[in-house]
């Protein structure tokens, strides 16, 4: 797969818009990230672009990176909420 990805290759499948839309106090959204993260790195791996992602969150990549600052940090806390939590 290219670095580039299609628009619609990446769309949400079970977020609504308006889901997406409302305010979330920090401990949702994070939640709201890593929950979704688990899906799209499933379907897509873990090459797929981070950019990406937040694309089908339907936030920025700077919103993703304030509560995960890099993308290895976000599959460590994949890691935890799967491994380690359970």
């Amino acid at each position: 797969m290219s670095a580039r990805c299609s628009a619609t290759r990446f769309r949400p499948k079970s977020l609504s818009k308006t889901a997406l839309r409302r305010r979330l106090v920090p401990a949702e959204r994070e939640q709201m990230i890593v929950a979704e993260a688990i899906r799209f790195f499933a379907e897509f791996g873990f090459s797929a672009p981070a950019r990406a992602l937040a694309r089908r969150l339907g936030i920025t990549q700077p919103l993703l990176y304030r509560y995960l600052p890099t993308k290895d940090h976000l599959i460590q806390r994949l890691y935890e909420e799967l491994v380690v939590d359970h």
